[in-house]
């Protein structure tokens, strides 16, 4: 993105830019798109990969989000009104999630989860569609502008931020660079690889947005500031760890620069600046009239010190919809209704980005797999066979008998279904039923060849499916009552 004004430096203020820009006369973007973080775009997104390289805050941040977003993965769910067909579709997508990118070291649960990291730190990412069905993944710095020699030839079109629009704002293409012997983004090299054949997952804040952003990229600073605050804590502990003392001398400053010793590797002026003393025990200080020694206090890291880390993560996890418990793992210091009011709106918030990340990545890329079978002649060529459904793994509640007996109070009183209930574990109903339904059945079947094995048992099948059993006995009358009961029965 081409820009007019005072842009020059920016490159080197990280997630500053976009507020530098607010408040520098005569700079704006060209075509008004407001992509504010376009001016630094690039290393925005080093500045993030570096963080959750290095930072146990970034990374702890990051995964969290992750495991709650994506956790054991997505599960596909065929819709098709044939069992068989449903059968087929599942295990074949299985079978193929296994191998399905280029590289051959990911399988599709796999890529869920460096999909959704990459919306978190990077922004965006990238799918390219192969002719053999595989996907070849880009990263988002490999989503680059069109090359020069690709514009001194005039084959480059409108492109923002390596993506090729068209007169309605709509990408048409992308340009995709590969990565160098040093390991660093080669563009020179870019390719313009048509829309069709691109899979584009971005966090798109805009309309007029075309490339992603970090979700994390508002916590960057208050990261930096937690980082700060910890270091300079750390090293005023180490200092005081190693000093006991503090010496009240006459002329201090004369006296102190003739026990200390200049700085070897370094050519200071004549005075304290570079010098230093060290001892291997300690020193014998005598006194005079008016000196004195007094003990340094060691009261660190200060009283409020836990609270403000705590009150900074708060404020950092907030991007992330996580609240402090969840990102320090310590649910200690509140109680029930508390947690399970915050986790709430943590789930809704993740539920949101789960239906984002279906609808840009899973749909397409399931999508792209079915329609070639289709064309092979594997399935039929019919609207119900191209439907499916994602299921995500529910949702930890904070206690699982107190949510339970809730959802089944709600549901006795008629305020709520069992399709709410399930859909708020994320399960579906119709699935959810063919499953009981199979239990129920293979449950009745063992406990009739139980009861055949071992006749008078009365085995109650209800043991077998999970479901509440009688505490009573069943009474087994005997073969000459029941004749009686049949015959009286009869004249009745």
């Amino acid at each position: 993105m081409r820009y007019r004004g005072g842009t020059r430096g920016f490159d080197a203020l990280g997630y500053h830019s976009a507020d530098v820009m607010r408040r520098s006369p005569g700079s704006y973007p060209l075509g008004g798109s407001g992509d504010r973080y376009q001016i630094d775009r690039g290393e925005l997104v080093k500045e993030g990969l570096r963080l959750y390289r290095d930072s146990v805050i970034m990374r702890s941040i990051v995964d969290r989000a992750t495991d709650i977003l994506i956790g054991t993965g997505f599960k596909l769910e065929s819709l098709s009104k044939s069992s068989r067909l449903r059968r087929r579709i599942e295990e074949d997508f299985a079978e193929y999630s296994e191998s399905f990118e280029s590289r051959g070291q990911f399988s599709f649960a796999d890529m869920e989860v460096q999909v959704a990291r990459s919306l978190m730190v990077q922004g965006d990412i990238l799918a390219l569609k192969h002719k053999d069905g595989r996907l070849q993944f880009f990263e988002s710095e490999q989503i680059t502008h069109a090359s020069a020699n690709a514009v001194r030839k005039k084959k480059a079109g409108i492109s923002v931020g390596g993506v090729e629009l068209d007169s309605y704002g709509a990408p048409t293409g992308y340009w995709l660079a590969p990565y160098g012997n040093s390991g660093i983004v080669e563009i020179r090299n870019a390719k313009l690889h048509p829309a069709k054949d691109c899979i584009f997952v971005a966090n798109l804040e805009r309309y007029s947005s075309t490339r992603g952003t970090g979700r994390l990229i508002p916590a960057y600073p208050m990261i930096h500031r937690i980082s700060s605050v910890c270091d300079s804590e750390a090293i005023a502990w180490q200092l005081l760890s190693k000093v006991s003392f503090a010496i009240t001398r006459e002329q201090g400053s004369a006296v102190a620069y003739s026990e200390s010793e200049a700085e070897s590797s370094a050519d200071q002026p004549p005075d304290m600046a570079g010098r230093f003393s060290e001892y291997d025990e300690g020193l014998v200080f005598h006194g005079k009239d008016g000196e004195g020694v007094a003990a340094i206090s060691r009261e660190l890291p200060g009283a409020s010190f836990p609270e403000s880390v705590r009150m900074f993560l708060r404020l950092a996890g907030m991007v992330a919809g996580l609240p402090l418990e969840v990102i320090l793992a310590d649910f200690a210091k509140t109680n029930y209704s508390a947690s399970r009011a915050a986790l709430e709106q943590t789930f809704r918030c993740y539920l949101t980005q789960q239906r984002h990340l279906k609808r840009t990545y899973h749909t397409p890329v399931f999508t792209n797999w079915l329609d070639r079978r289709i064309a092979a002649g594997a399935y039929p060529d019919r609207p119900d066979t191209r439907r499916h459904n994602w299921t995500a793994q529910e949702f930890p509640w904070v206690d699982q008998l107190k949510e339970s007996q809730a959802m089944a109070s709600r549901i006795q009183v008629g305020i709520s279904s069992q399709s709410d209930a399930l859909r708020s574990l994320n399960k579906d109903r119709e699935l959810f039923l063919e499953q009981r339904r199979k239990e129920v059945e293979d449950s009745i079947a063992v406990a009739e060849k139980l009861n055949a094995d071992h006749p008078g048992a009365n085995v109650d099948w209800r043991m077998f499916a999970g479901m509440p059993v009688s505490k009573q006995p069943v009474e087994v009358e005997p073969e000459a009552k029941q004749e009686e009961a049949q015959a009286n029965d009869s004249q009745v």
